[in-house]
Order: C-alpha cells, then structure tokens, then sequence
C-alpha cells in the first residue's frame, strides 16, 4: 500500500500499488503531452510564420514564388 498526502489539505489517501501506479503514470503522461504540445506548437508556428514569409516576400521583390529548377 502507497500512502499519497495531499499538500493543501494534509489528508492521506491509501492506494494499492496497482492503483498508484496507474495514477503516476496518468499524471507523468499528461505532463509529458503539456510539455509536448508547449514545445511543438509554437515551433509550428515560427515554421509558418517563416514558410509564409518568404513566399510572400518573394512576389513583392518581383521574384518567383516558386523553387528553382536546375538543368544539366
């Protein structure tokens, strides 16, 4: 048996070790998506943010909007 004290209200909860495996590994993996999606969606962002940029930037210079082509 696993004691968990709750730091707010100081009562102690008793869980079988099956039981608080299963409630770390909940809270570890929703922890694990937060950080995840904190990381991920901003550099998304900025990938977009920049993809567009440079499209658009490259009509208003008079330049193609397209990749260059190579010939041999």
């Amino acid at each position: 048996m696993r004691e968990i004290k709750f730091p707010r209200s100081g009562k102690v909860l008793t869980a079988e070790e099956a039981g608080y495996t299963d409630m770390v590994n909940r809270v570890r993996d929703s922890e694990f998506e937060k950080h995840l999606h904190e990381g991920l969606y901003p550099a998304a962002q900025d990938k977009q943010k920049a993809l567009a940029s440079m499209f658009h930037g490259a009509g208003e210079r008079g330049g193609s909007a397209s990749l260059p082509v190579f010939s041999c």
